[in-house]
Parts: structure tokens; C-alpha cells; sequence
């Protein structure tokens, strides 16, 4: 396989690579910015480099020299979705893994506060990517527990989300949605940065990734698809769950629950 599908396929798994100071700005705007001094967040990279990375760069010698050689001129391979931090890593790559473990150990911290901190956490992930969301206003939380504040607010945000949603894929054919929907869950599934032997069968696979890849990237609006999630994702705030369920606690009869809906439906 040549050197440019190598680095097309490689590209996603350095995509969050977002500065330390990017993260921080993330985090000016909510509460969840976690403490200094957590356990979580003690790097080992910054432990442990400056004490094997003398020996593992003498072990492996001239390869490593080569190799940092070789990347030296990733900007002139020609391939697609080439971003800042990919590149940056692959040229610096001590640097780059440093930068990668930050990015993972600020996530799991987030991913400690539980939902409330979604909309945050999706947003430090897409700094990664160079992008940022459309997500600007917020619908209001609810300010009682009585139904009709509870019910406005859920309705307010499926409808924020569905315009946002709306907007995001409106530069795609129907067809093109279909191969969206259906395809995102193979390319979770399958999807590998390496493939050793190029098969009638892997060819194929990787060509419906490459098209995956450049519908998200070029017909997408990347930031209102990400501002779709993050209202969403407000709908799983722990506090207006426990509201929801004490406020809708009588169980519908199977014949009063419209076509196509699974699942509990509870009403007043």
C-alpha cells in the first residue's frame, strides 16, 4: 500500500490533538473544568519519557532517524483530511503522543461529571478536528417541575435539534443520508488505519470509507451537525430526568401508543 492511503488512513486516530490552551478556553464557559491536581490527569508520558526516550531512540537508531526523516515531508504526500495536529505529530511524534494522553486524560475527567458535561465534551473533541460547533444558545433549562415546563423544554430542544440537524444535511441527496446512517456503523465496527493485504473485500471497504469520509468533510455542515448533538444531548441531564420521571409516571395502554414508537411510554 502506498505511503499516501497509509497516511488517509491513519489520520483519524490522531484527530484529537487539541493544545492544552484550546482546551482551557473550551472550559471557560462551563463549571466541570477539572482540578488541577486530580489523580486522573497525572501524565505518564511526562513521567516516564525522559527516562526511556535516550535509550529507546539509541536502540532503535538509524530506524528512527530514517523515519523522522521520512516525515519531515508529510505536507507534500498528497492525500485528503491532512490536519494541523496529524501532521505536527507525525514530524514530532514524542510531542504528538504527549499531546494525545493530555487529550485523553482532560475527556476522562469530563467523562467523570456524568451527562451534564456533554455538550462541553463533544466540544473539546472536535478541537481536535479544527472544528468548532454552531451550538450558541442553549434552550433554557426548566424553572419548575410542572409538566408544561418540563414538556416545553423537551419539545424546544427535539425542534432546535431537528433545525440544526435540518441545516447540517442540507447539501446531501436523500441517497447520500441513507449511505450516512448506514455506513456509520460499519465504519465503527471495521475500520483499521493499516491494512497489510489489499482484498477484493478490504478495497471495497475502503472505498466506502473514503466516501463516508468525504461527505462528512466536504457536503456536511460539520458545526450544526455538532450543535444537533449538543442540544441533544442537554436531554440527559441527570436533574431533568428524576424531574420527568416523577412528573410522567402512568404507563400508556399498548393501543394508545402512536405507530412506530418502543419502548415505555409514560404520560401525567
Amino acid at each position: 500500500m502506498n505511503r499516501s492511503l497509509l497516511l488517509l488512513l491513519s489520520a483519524p486516530l490522531l484527530v484529537w490533538l487539541p493544545s492544552c490552551s484550546a482546551i482551557h478556553g473550551l472550559y471557560a464557559s462551563t463549571d466541570s473544568l477539572p482540578t488541577p491536581n486530580s489523580h486522573i490527569r497525572q501524565s505518564a508520558l511526562n513521567r516516564l519519557a525522559p527516562i526511556v526516550r535516550k535509550d529507546f531512540e539509541q536502540l532503535i537508531g538509524l530506524r528512527h532517524r530514517d523515519l523522522r526523516t521520512e516525515h519531515e515531508t508529510v505536507e507534500k504526500i498528497p492525500a485528503q483530511f491532512k490536519r494541523r495536529f496529524v501532521i505536527e505529530t507525525l514530524k514530532q511524534p514524542w510531542d504528538g503522543l504527549t499531546e494525545l494522553e493530555r487529550q485523553g486524560l482532560v475527556l476522562a475527567d469530563m467523562a467523570k461529571g456524568g451527562a451534564i458535561n456533554l455538550p462541553a465534551f463533544l466540544d473539546v473533541l472536535e478541537a481536535g478536528m479544527d472544528r468548532t460547533s454552531a451550538f450558541s444558545q442553549p434552550v433554557p433549562l426548566p424553572t419548575s417541575s410542572t409538566h408544561e415546563h418540563l414538556l416545553a423544554f423537551m419539545i424546544e430542544s427535539l425542534k432546535q435539534a431537528a433545525l440544526q440537524r435540518e441545516k447540517a444535511l442540507t447539501n446531501l441527496t436523500e441517497a447520500e443520508r441513507h449511505f450516512l446512517f448506514l455506513h456509520a456503523r460499519s465504519i465503527a465496527e471495521h475500520f483499521t488505519p493499516l491494512i497489510s493485504s489489499l482484498s477484493n473485500q478490504a478495497s471495497a471497504q475502503v472505498k466506502a470509507d473514503l466516501r463516508f469520509a468525504e461527505l462528512l468533510e466536504k457536503q456536511v455542515d460539520y458545526a450544526s451537525l455538532l450543535a444537533s448533538a449538543q442540544i441533544l444531548s442537554r436531554l440527559a441531564n441527570e436533574h431533568w430526568l428524576h424531574q420527568a420521571a416523577a412528573t410522567w409516571t402512568i404507563p400508556l395502554s399498548a393501543s394508545a401508543i402512536p405507530p412506530g414508537i418502543t419502548g415505555d411510554v409514560l404520560s401525567a
